[in-house]
């Protein structure tokens, strides 16, 4: 059995094109990343940071005065990790990490706005 190799950047641009052209030209401008890093790698690292800056944007916007329904930011959700299982021929133990954003679209629009709780 062979692993298929992660997703590569240009693999990410030409699907982007399909998507939204405007995402595409910023992340064609964008550095490479290092080579160590996957793009699973690298986009769990953002979608964690998202849901960090998240928790502090809502901490701080409910003082003075508190939140309330519908005022919350939820579009990062934090992560979430499987339990650890261990390659008992390599000694590995890892564990999947999930990610995940929520927004709403409008129908038949390209627009996508953060969903709040």
């Amino acid at each position: 059995m062979s692993l298929v190799p992660d997703l590569t950047k240009a693999e990410v641009s030409t699907a982007l094109a399909k998507v939204d052209p405007l995402v595409q030209d910023w992340w064609d401008s964008a550095d490479a990343y290092d080579a160590s890093f996957t793009t699973s790698e690298l986009m769990i690292k953002i979608c964690t940071a998202l849901y960090i800056a998240q928790v502090a944007k809502n901490t701080a916007a409910n003082t003075p005065t508190p939140l309330v329904a519908g005022e919350a930011l939820a579009a990062y959700t934090a992560p979430t990790n499987s339990t650890p299982t261990l390659n008992v021929s390599t000694g590995l133990q890892s564990f999947t990490q999930t990610v995940s954003v929520s927004g709403l679209t409008a129908t038949g629009s390209n627009t996508t706005v953060p969903a709040y709780v």
